[in-house]
């Protein structure tokens, strides 16, 4: 949620960008960013 709050007006694909670097450090992370930021991300292309 502080995440979220400070990405405000940060376009979308910096956001996605972001919630797929958090997603390589940790997964449940990852995904609980995306979730934050009300965003849909397909975390499959991720390494």
């Amino acid at each position: 949620e502080n995440t979220a709050a400070a990405m405000d007006g940060v376009p979308d694909f910096i956001k996605e960008r972001h919630a797929k670097h958090c997603y390589q450090c940790d997964p449940a992370y990852g995904e609980g960013v995306a979730k934050a930021l009300g965003m849909n991300i397909d975390f499959s292309d991720v390494k």
